[in-house]
Order: C-alpha cells, then structure tokens, then sequence
C-alpha cells in the first residue's frame, strides 16, 4: 500500500476569452501543502506527491490547466494501480457553477464550455473508493460545498472524507498576502495544530475539527463557512508532528522507569535537581553536557507532565518543587512523589504491547 496525494493550484484563468479573474493563492497553497506532505516525522505518514502544473516547470503559477489535462489527471491519480492505497486529493482554484452542478474550474472554462464538473470527480470517487484503502478530498473553491450534496450511488462509500472550503453557494477568499483562508488554517492543522494524543498524528477528523473551531472562533471569518461528509471505518492519519514533545523512544522507556507493582509511581530526590557531575547547577551548564542520571530522569519526567502523561500532588504540581524545594528554591521541604495520569497509564500499556511484539518478531527471526 501506498499513499499517494496529487496537489492542483490553478492560477491562471481568463484565457481565450474565459471570464474568470486570475488568482493569486492557489499554487502558494499547493507549494506549502507540498512541503508538509512531504515531509513527516513518521515516514510511513509521508505522502508521494504530484502536482498539477508540475513543480518542475519554470513558472508553474502562469501555466495554463485546460480540462483535457485536468481530467485526464484525475483519471490517471484515482486509477486502480494494484494497490490499496490512501489517496489525498487537493484543488485549489475557481469553482463555479453551471447547469445546475458545480464545476472545477480550468483556465479554459467560459460560461458554456470547460471545467470539471463536480459530478463528474464524484463518479471517480466512487469508483475508486472499491479498491483504495482511503480517500482525502480538500477543495479550496468557491461553491466548493455543493460536492458533498451530490449523490454518491446507492450510499456514501466506505473510508471517504470531503472537506470544502465553502458552502455550495458561498464564496471563498483570499488573503491580501496572497494565500486562500481556508487552505491557510488546513496548513497550519497539518503542521502541528490539529495533532492529537503524544504522538503528533493528524487524522482526518482532528484537522476537521481544528478546521472548524477557527472558522467558529474568528468573526472575520463569518461570510466562510466549511463542510465536511464522510463515513469512516477507519481514521486516516495526514500527517505526523512532533506532537507535544514526546517520542517514540519516550513511550518505550516507560516500561523502565515506571511498574504497576509500584503503582506507576517514582520516588523524587534532591538530587534530581542539584548539582550536575562537576558539581556546578543547571544554569551554569547550558549545554547539558554533564547531568546526571537524575537529572536527565528530571527532564524525561518534564516531558512526560507536558503531554499530560504523569503528575504530582507537590505545590502547584510543579517538579521542581517535587525534589523537594521550598518557593524560594531552597532544599528545605520533603520531596514528593511522581505518577502516571490516566493518559500515562494508557501509553504504558502500549510500550508494554509493542515490546511483547518485537520480542515475539525477534524470537521468529524476523527483527
């Protein structure tokens, strides 16, 4: 299985006599929306992108998209390849509407002839929904919203999810900077601010969330309002972030440094905070070359209370208090313990699973 996602910016229009205005956003967005797809902290979330026009070309941003080629492009991307893959689909330009549909707009589009009509997109969905393993569509356009009031054959298939920028007869906007609204925030979702759990995954519901609390929270936003549609047996992963500052490799060691048989709880010392190997305070080693065990053990445990993974009862839940620190930070008071939260407890059942999965995989050779 693979996960391949093509990106289409459209930002030339009013060829040949086509009415429409050219735009300023469209490859602006599919250029940051390359990036981020691109590159993932996780490789298996990491998406083979292609854009149209290509990112080879000189100029991408002048080049003309007539139908032919948007069409044909869609064909080839949503065509079955032998693999069930993940598929994310993006478009950014003008939509339109025409003979009661909605239409994708290519730089040949006029009020009679040209684009990709809604419907038309809708059939190769459905179609391809039969042998993909998910489908991601975002489309950045106006009346962009009209594609998830068309019919979808007998039922909405399986493991299909449609974001728009716009209800089907609203209009969507651009920034002065020149960069779309909506394609902005679906970016800043992607790049972090849609993440959930410890391990910085951003699923498809969560950017959808992300995506409608801020249209919900900003009024200058009111006249744009998005839509979502899907039916999800399972909960696409977009992208991975470095999510709240815990890695893989941070969930594995709580196997070691915490145990049901002690209540999921560590004992703090003083010297969790006192001086590193040279005898010389945190402030006086800024690069942290020389922490002690303990003092490494301090940070991991920081990390952990960050993303809501452990805690303490010591005043203002603070660690540094936990060592046993008065307010003036001086070594004056009883140190207090540390523990799992709920949460806590939760990803060390997962180390504890993935460890017993990689010791039965080494045991067959396969590890």
């Amino acid at each position: 299985m693979t996960r391949r996602a093509l990106l289409v910016g459209i930002n030339r229009y009013g060829e040949r006599g086509a009415y429409l205005e050219s735009l300023r956003s469209p490859w602006a967005d599919v250029k940051r929306l390359f990036r981020l797809l691109d590159e993932s902290v996780d490789p298996p979330t990491t998406w083979k992108v292609d854009t149209l026009p290509e990112l080879t070309k000189q100029y991408p941003k002048t080049i003309c998209v007539d139908t032919n080629e948007l069409r044909n492009k869609l064909e080839e991307f949503f065509a079955y390849n032998g693999d069930r893959d993940d598929l994310l689909l993006f478009f950014a330009g003008h939509g339109i509407m025409r003979d009661g549909t909605g239409l994708l707009a290519t730089t040949d589009t006029n009020h009679s002839t040209g684009g990709m009509p809604m419907t038309d997109l809708v059939e190769l969905i459905q179609t391809a929904s039969s042998h993909t393993s998910s489908i991601t569509v975002i489309l950045d356009c106006c009346g962009s919203g009209i594609i998830n009031n068309l019919q979808f054959g007998p039922e909405f298939p399986r493991n299909v999810s449609i974001l728009t920028s716009s209800f089907g007869n609203r209009n969507s906007y651009e920034h002065n900077k020149g960069t779309s609204i909506f394609t902005s925030i679906v970016c800043d979702g992607l790049g972090g601010g849609a993440d959930q759990g410890v391990f910085g995954h951003v699923s498809v519901t969560s950017l959808v969330t992300f995506v409608h609390d801020r249209f919900a929270e900003e009024k200058s936003l009111a006249n744009q309002q998005p839509t979502f549609r899907g039916y999800l047996t399972r909960i696409p992963i977009l992208r991975t972030t470095e999510g709240r500052g815990i890695s893989a490799a941070d969930i594995d060691r709580l196997r070691d440094d915490f145990s049901p048989h002690r209540k999921f709880t560590v004992n703090m010392t003083k010297r969790h905070e006192g001086p590193d190997k040279r005898g010389k305070s945190r402030s006086q080693d800024p690069t942290g070359k020389h922490k002690t065990k303990r003092q490494k053990q301090f940070d991991y445990f920081k990390r952990l209370q960050t993303a809501g993974l452990l805690t303490t009862d010591a005043p203002e839940r603070s660690l540094f208090r936990a060592c046993g620190y008065d307010a003036a930070a001086k070594p004056r008071e009883r140190p207090w313990p540390v523990y799992l939260t709920p949460q806590g407890k939760a990803m060390w059942a997962v180390a504890e699973r993935r460890a017993k999965r990689t010791a039965r995989l080494r045991s067959q050779g396969i590890r």
